[in-house]
């Protein structure tokens, strides 16, 4: 006999909002632990409070993590849910089953009992009782195979005694899930505060007692660039860029001229170095631009050390295909401003 399981739908509505949110448990973890400053980690001395306090935090987050997401995957589970643990006097005891299946099964009883009255046909108070109709009826219906209206009561008990076991089975599922949120929720802010724990531990820098890093050089392009206290200040310069054809990564010969102005500063001034900012348009596509910038920036820098006599300690190359363009346009606008390569003067430590 066919039956509808009239939760079906909620069933698997709840499943898919578990998964829904595993997957929204593993985003946000991801985003935090990315978001989070490992390169700090990195630089505590060992052994130390900082370092041993940052490592309990990773440990701990990552921990919550695993416990959630396995926690999660176990509220989804799918279990054949019994009735027989629904009668008044179950046959199967339930000592059988584990700690974990009887504490479900007690608080499955429990709610079964609050809502009998309207899972059960009228005059019937337990389980057994609809039981006890549906076997009756099967044996009318099989003395009288001919009866439709045997047939009928038959199978009008037979479903309402399929009712009560979809009822069962949704409601453990749902229980299960909703006990599962209670502990997700401590699961949650363990991970959090760890995590903070260890952002906290990992960066010395932000307390009062700690030293910031200063870098080895320092950029200086253009007014507002401080050199090292102890060196003076160069002059502010503007190094004419280099243009390029489009597509090209050959040097022209206002390209070489432009070359030959910042190569005459740096013998200047033997306490600076040039960051060659390789540049090109939005034409064309990402792998082509890559390859593109990466010729321009290594035609100048031979330009400067091969031809030009610069020590290549003096010269730092980055390539920016289709990156912090010198004049911001659209995708696929071909402008001659944007295929360049930039000279940002850098200031030398003193030795």
């Amino acid at each position: 006999m066919e039956s509808t399981d009239r939760y079906a739908t909620a069933r698997a509505t709840l499943r898919e909002n578990v998964k829904w949110l595993s997957a929204s448990f593993a985003g946000m973890t991801a985003v935090v632990l990315a978001g989070t400053p490992f390169t700090g980690f990195g630089a505590l001395a060992f052994p130390s409070g900082r370092f041993f306090g940052a490592l309990s935090g990773l440990v701990a987050a990552t921990g919550c993590a695993f416990f959630a997401l396995q926690l999660l995957l176990k509220m989804v589970r799918p279990d054949a849910t019994y009735t027989r643990y629904l009668r008044e006097h179950p046959g199967d005891d339930l000592s059988n089953l584990n700690a974990e299946d009887q504490a479900e099964y007690r608080e499955l009883k429990a709610e079964y009992e609050v809502h009998k009255q309207e899972l059960l046909p009228a005059g019937r108070t337990t389980l057994e009782g609809l039981e006890k109709l549906v076997d009756d009826a099967w044996q009318v219906y099989q003395e009288n195979p001919t009866d439709a209206l045997a047939k009928d009561r038959w199978s009008a008990y037979q479903a309402n005694f399929r009712a009560v076991e979809d009822w069962a089975s949704y409601t453990r599922l749902h229980q299960r899930i909703e006990r599962g949120f209670k502990s997700l929720r401590g699961l949650g802010l363990g991970m959090l505060f760890s995590l903070a724990l260890f952002a906290w531990c990992s960066n010395p820098d932000k307390d009062k007692g700690g030293t910031s890093s200063k870098s080895s050089v320092t950029i200086e392009q253009g007014i507002g660039a401080s050199a090292p206290p102890d060196k003076p200040r160069p002059p502010s310069v503007q190094l004419k860029p280099v243009l390029f054809d489009p597509g090209k990564s050959i040097l022209t010969s206002d390209g070489r001229a432009a070359v030959g102005g910042a190569r005459n500063y740096l013998r200047e001034d033997a306490g600076t170095a040039v960051l060659l900012l390789a540049h090109t348009d939005t034409t064309g596509g990402d792998e082509t631009n890559a390859r593109l910038a990466a010729a321009r920036a290594h035609v100048v820098r031979d330009a400067l050390v091969g031809e030009g006599g610069i020590a290549p300690t003096r010269v730092f190359v980055t390539e920016l295909p289709k990156m912090d363009l010198t004049t911001l346009t659209g995708p696929q606008v071909p402008l001659d401003l944007n295929r360049t390569v930039e000279f940002a003067v850098v200031t030398l430590p003193p030795r």
